[in-house]
């Protein structure tokens, strides 16, 4: 149906041979007259990183653009239009994201900007970008293509920015079963509202404050870890990342132990063996943190792993563990409040073995 004197038909030729188009008045005995135009769709393959202006000057041209995606991987698509519709016009682009066997991944239309974030790609192969400017407008767009990144644990981490308003981050990490890290954000720009980490048996939240958030990770299953971090707004974000194994050490009775958590994120797994029945307690001495006066969340686990106790530890704060349940290792979880770097000796008190 015209629009505004307007109006463009998709065609995908499955036979070959002659093909018809019809044009009726839209009342018996009016008059009229058209211009039309037949045009292939434009084509190209998108590179990471590399933005590629799209024209279709023609009336009518769609464009058909693939990239490659591997399955599990994670990539944003964003589409901003230069130039769409007649002068005057209020311009407006359909555009569908096909997987490599076919089958439809999404559908959108948009004026002026859009952006397509995909955290997880269903398949491996070839994916295909199917533009359709509404009735049939010339339209001159730039497409951009950005994927996932991955960091090795325990290395130097890393510092991002998107260059796309509105463009949401994705870390890719492939973590085993029995794996037990620390994943720190920090120096976050303003605007990004929300970061989750979705996992092989499902997703949490990591809450931003001072700039950084940290997720601890006892993983339970083998498999790919994704961080997600989103802006507020159609703003762009900064942000540097460690991932860090866990800080392990034995608690001494009466003895300091020193607990140097130097990385973003990090956290420490301190154990100590107790006899059921017995009265201990854990204090802070000489800690310090940055930025200044945070302290950790302590929390103590049985032999069996259940939670036991737990409390938020400062300077000089103790948790009291009288009444040991069982017979046993114990392990001390101590976690820096939003993943800052912390310097605390830790002491187990209680009668000597």
């Amino acid at each position: 149906n015209a629009n505004e004197g307007e109006c463009d038909l998709n065609l995908k030729a499955t036979t070959a041979g002659l093909h018809r188009v019809a044009v009726e008045p839209a009342t018996d005995g009016g008059g009229f007259s058209f211009k039309p135009a037949a045009t292939s769709d434009a084509t190209g393959t998108l590179s990471s990183g590399v933005p590629m202006t799209v024209n279709l000057d023609r009336r009518g041209q769609n464009g058909r653009y693939t990239f490659d995606g591997v399955a599990g991987g994670s990539v944003a698509l964003q589409i901003v239009g230069d130039r769409l519709g007649p002068v005057n016009k209020k311009g407006l682009m359909n555009y569908s994201v096909y997987k490599p066997d076919g089958t439809l991944l999404l559908m959108m239309d948009y004026q002026a900007a859009a952006i397509a974030n995909f955290s997880s790609l269903p398949q491996t192969g070839s994916y295909t970008i199917f533009l359709d400017p509404v009735h049939g407008a010339a339209a001159m767009v730039q497409l951009s293509l950005t994927p996932g990144v991955s960091e090795q644990l325990n290395g130097a981490g890393g510092s991002y920015a998107t260059q796309i308003p509105g463009q949401r981050a994705y870390l890719v990490y492939e973590i085993s079963a029995g794996q037990k890290l620390g994943f720190g954000i920090y120096d976050l720009a303003a605007g990004t509202s929300s970061v989750w980490l979705t996992h092989p048996s499902g997703s949490v939240q990591c809450y931003v404050s001072n700039q950084g958030c940290d997720i601890n990770i006892a993983a339970t299953q083998s498999g790919t870890y994704v961080v997600e971090l989103g802006p507020s707004s159609a703003v762009t974000m900064s942000f540097k990342t460690l991932l860090s194994s866990d800080v392990t050490g034995v608690l001494q009775r009466n003895v300091l132990q020193h607990v140097e958590l130097t990385r973003r994120g990090s956290n420490a797994r301190l154990t100590f063996s107790a006899t059921a029945g017995e009265s201990l307690s854990l204090q802070t001495v000489n800690h310090s943190s940055s930025p200044a006066q945070v302290g950790f969340y302590c929390t103590v686990y049985t032999p069996s792993g259940q939670v036991w106790r737990s409390t938020w530890l400062h300077v000089g704060t103790t948790l009291s563990l009288s009444g040991i349940p069982s017979t046993g290792t114990y392990v001390v979880f101590l976690d820096p409040s939003y993943g800052v770097t912390i310097s605390s000796d830790i002491r187990l008190t209680g009668p000597a073995l």
